[in-house]
């Protein structure tokens, strides 16, 4: 295989495989720690990433090294149950739901407190917290900064309505919310932060 051919089916190759998994240049260049004008550079067949990038490569497409060089991108298999990722998050959310909705008509029946609607602002919180782990893992960055956005503000509203409604004295309840200004600030700091220095 001449050079000329090698650069055209790792620049096909790169580019089919990262729209299979949704990728953009710039969300692949961050998990690689390149720019992403590397990876235009690779995807227009004018350069080739070394053989670690490679092997980093294979293992972000789940590929094998042939698989990167071959003539035509290896055809797509279809999903499996636990594989897709959007079920997997989805069922846990639906999960908490269900204990919610337990919870609330099993109280509605005792019937001793009121305020028992209470347990669905815990539920998205839960909801929250798995969007956040499941993101981590397979989301990009705004994807995280997002589901901690979620988090951080679901988590004020349910401190500030459980202590409206537990507490006799919660008139400076909303203050609450004061707290999750500077830890919002502080995430949106660490990514912008986080982005900076991988283009450095």
């Amino acid at each position: 295989m001449d050079e000329n051919k090698f650069k055209e089916n790792i620049a096909r190759n790169i580019t089919a495989y990262r729209k299979r998994i949704n990728l953009t240049q710039l969300q692949l260049a961050e998990r690689l720690n390149y720019s992403d004008k590397a990876i235009s550079k690779w995807e227009r067949a004018e350069g080739v990433p070394d053989t670690l990038i490679m092997l980093k490569l294979c293992e972000i497409f789940n590929v094998t090294l042939n698989d990167l060089v071959a003539d035509k991108p290896k055809k797509e298999k279809k999903p499996t149950f636990f594989r897709n990722r959007l079920i997997i998050p989805f069922l846990s959310c639906i999960g908490s739901w269900l204990i919610a909705i337990i919870i609330y008509v099993v109280c509605g029946m005792i019937g001793k407190n009121s305020a028992y609607w209470i347990c669905f602002i815990y539920a998205l919180n839960i909801d929250f917290i798995v969007l956040v782990v499941f993101t981590a893992i397979w989301g990009n960055k705004w994807l995280k900064l997002t589901t901690i956005s979620g988090l951080i503000w679901s988590t004020c509203l349910s401190i500030y309505l459980s202590l409206r409604l537990f507490l006799v004295s919660a008139n400076n309840s909303w203050m609450i919310f004061l707290v999750g200004i500077p830890v919002e600030l502080f995430f949106i700091f660490f990514f912008l932060l986080k982005k900076r220095d991988k283009n450095v």
